[in-house]
């Protein structure tokens, strides 16, 4: 057996059995016309031009054509490959860079919305301690207790702090204590109603709530309260 020719496409092989005269493609017998069908559609590689006439005179054909030859290949298709090789990763850096670009410029922007909305509601509650101080002061109950001590100088300086009520929203608790003398008073205050005391409690510095003790306002030596950067009597 020999190999008369190979198929392209697939490298099957056309085989020659010489015992036999049978020429075979695969596992089935096949005619030498069939082989040259192969041969004019330029799919078959041939060993030797010496075999291509050998299989066209057992075929008892004339002699056979020129081998169908492939266009030469250019550099174009290889040129414009690589143009485009180049340019898709450009065009995908840039978009890459756009759109981090676009999520910096977005997340700056919320960033700066959060931090003046963050602004915003500390001045608010700011505003809230200030006004519930100003409430404190113009009270008739807060006057008779904290400023008399305050002037008759027994229990040192006070700490004392403003915040809102955890059980009732919109009321300030106001708590003033004086350490040395291990006594203190909670008033409770609503900030639109300045006449109006909602409670009042005697208190030790040990009883005070953590959530109060964060003194954030100071009883000057007149017995007068005002909050940690809010000291003028002005309201917003």
């Amino acid at each position: 057996m020999r190999v008369i020719a190979v198929v392209a496409a697939t490298g099957e092989q056309f085989i020659y059995d010489e015992p036999t005269g049978r020429l075979i493609l695969g596992d089935e017998s096949m005619a030498f016309s069939k082989l040259l069908e192969y041969d004019s559609l330029g799919a078959l590689s041939w060993p030797s031009e010496e075999m291509r006439a050998w299989a066209y005179q057992m075929a008892q054909l004339p002699s056979p054509p020129s081998v169908p030859t492939s266009p030469e290949p250019t550099s174009a298709p290889v040129e414009q490959a690589l143009v485009a090789g180049k340019k898709s990763p450009n065009r995908a850096f840039i978009i890459v860079g756009i759109v981090v670009v676009v999520l910096v410029v977005l997340l700056g922007v919320r960033s700066i919305y959060a931090g003046m909305q963050k602004s915003a509601a500390s001045q608010q509650r700011l505003d809230f301690y200030a006004t519930a101080a100003k409430t404190a002061n113009e009270s008739q109950i807060f006057q008779s207790t904290v400023p008399n001590i305050v002037s008759a100088g027994v229990f040192g300086q006070p700490y004392a702090s403003i915040y809102e009520s955890a059980n009732y929203p919109g009321q300030a608790v106001v708590t003033v204590v004086f350490p040395t003398g291990n006594t203190g008073f909670q008033f409770v205050f609503d900030p639109n109603s300045p006449t109006e005391t909602l409670g009042l409690q005697e208190i030790k510095p040990g009883q005070v709530d953590s959530s109060l003790t964060d003194w954030n306002a100071k009883v000057d030596s007149s017995g007068r309260i005002t909050v940690n950067g809010r000291e003028d009597a002005s309201l917003p």
